[in-house]
């Protein structure tokens, strides 16, 4: 076990936040207040009341700067996640070692630029940094909840990848040093997906969009973030009701197990098969050991789908299915990131009863929801919006025109919105390019589809299994 998990001064990032809360209330302005008052009369008892009134209100003034300070730290605790800017003594040390230097480095760097002041502790830290580097490392977007800024683990090997191309990859996108770059550019930087695989824990998420907004392609580029930090130590299923290989095939080369039917296209029959496979690698999933060091992730595309036609179809064995998928859902609710299970759901809508969700899941989930500018092509989806938002899906205002005009100017017609806040969604760096095809994937070098026609045809205990 790590250092990193075994310290006993070991805090949640939301503990984190808490702490700088209380080192920023600890300065209090009462005493200041004191100050300015016996300045201003002592001033007036011995030079004149004019000169002692303008030293008060000097003194004053001073106070309504630093409490502008304070608020605007603030901010930056809720708004962006931030905690090492704020931290003194001991504290601000433990951080340094919990988060690690890059990690601080770049906070203290993104809190500089939207002009607040270091904490004393904090203050020396870059310039002793950046003094130990070439050049400063490219400071990284703000983070947001529960995305914390800890540095990924070391790339590792894994047998259907090759290791030359992922070693090229990682050092070309995750850990170049560049030279500092202007505040109104520090966002240009941000990767969604790279954010989405670090962290101590791989939290589980719910990405809800409209069709064509790209919640693949961010779930994707995710996981292979996640594939690269952790190699062979992560295991990966993928199931989908709305599986076209010709087009979604490139997404998932970096799973172990994908699993994907394309339900328009199938009679009754064959949807209960295809809840008999999908249990099946339920089963195997929930059987395998994970933890935080080597977790496990369950993908689910089309998650309305998926939970609609099993009610639908009043088949057991879908019964089953869903219920085990429910039963998954409860765990994570209850400490699932701590002990490596991981759930990421997909789907186009928000509503709660095509998802088969409840309030408590949409919780554990963290969802995230994907959308597309007004003016870009499907474009914005109101309903999907609406919806969402009804349900905790989505951020209860819509993108205001700071963010549009953001995305405009860094050439990105996709935003997405997390924990109540809008931000730009980068274009994809396509990282499931680095990985073995799907096509070729040794978990299903025999398709699904054939799988479920040789199941209907044939008069194998398997096709009553799977039938009811």
């Amino acid at each position: 076990m790590s250092s990193f998990v075994a310290k006993s001064n070991h805090r949640e990032p939301i503990e984190w936040r808490e702490r700088a809360f209380e080192t920023l209330d600890q300065d209090s302005y009462m005493l200041d207040t004191a100050v300015a008052l016996f300045a201003g009369l002592g001033v007036a008892s011995f030079a004149s009341p004019i000169a002692g009134i303008a030293i008060g209100l000097l003194m004053v003034k001073r106070i309504f700067d630093k409490e502008t300070q304070k608020q605007k730290a603030k901010d930056l605790i809720i708004k962006n996640g931030l905690a090492a800017p704020f931290l003194e003594g001991d504290d601000f040390q433990d951080f340094v070692e919990q988060a690690g230097r890059d990690a601080v480095y770049q906070e203290l760097k993104f809190a500089d630029t939207r002009g607040v002041e270091l904490s004393n502790r904090a203050w020396d830290f870059p310039e002793q940094y950046e003094l130990k580097h070439d050049k400063p490392v490219l400071p990284q977007a703000e983070d947001t909840s529960n995305w914390a800024h800890y540095p990924p683990d070391p790339v590792q090997s894994r047998e259907t990848v090759n290791s030359s191309k992922i070693a090229a990859f990682s050092q070309q996108n995750m850990t170049q040093a560049q030279p500092p770059v202007a505040p109104q550019n520090v966002r240009k930087i941000m990767n969604i997906a790279e954010m989405m695989a670090a962290g101590k824990f791989i939290i589980s998420r719910i990405i809800i969009g409209a069709s064509r907004t790209g919640k693949s392609q961010l779930a994707s580029d995710a996981l292979g973030f996640v594939r690269l930090r952790f190699g062979q130590n992560v295991s990966i299923f993928y199931i989908s009701a709305g599986f076209i290989p010709e087009e979604d095939g490139r997404y998932w080369s970096m799973c172990d197990r994908v699993s994907g039917f394309y339900f328009p296209e199938l009679s009754d029959t064959q949807k209960r098969l295809a809840y008999g496979v999908w249990n099946d690698l339920l089963e195997e999933f929930t059987t395998m050991p994970s933890s935080v060091e080597r977790p496990k992730i369950l993908v689910i595309d089309e998650l309305n789908s998926i939970m609609g036609t099993a009610v639908r179809l009043d088949s057991a064995i879908a019964t089953q299915f869903v219920n085990g998928v429910k039963g998954k859902l409860a765990d994570i609710s209850s400490m699932g990131s701590k002990r490596g299970l991981v759930i990421w759901a997909l789907a186009p809508t928000g509503a709660m009863g095509d998802l088969g969700l409840t309030k408590a899941n949409v919780t554990a989930m963290n969802p995230i929801f994907v959308a597309q500018v007004p003016t870009a092509t499907p474009g914005w989806n109101e309903t999907t919006y609406l919806t969402a938002k009804n349900n905790g899906l989505a951020p209860e205002r819509k993108p205001d025109r700071d963010v549009l005009d953001e995305c405009e100017e860094l050439g990105l017609d996709r935003l997405i919105g997390v924990a109540g806040r809008w931000l730009p969604l980068m274009n994809s760096t396509k990282v499931a390019a680095n990985f073995t095809s799907v096509s070729s994937h040794q978990s299903i070098q025999k398709s699904d589809r054939q799988r479920l026609e040789e199941l209907v045809e044939s008069s194998s205990p398997d096709r009553t299994r799977y039938l009811f």
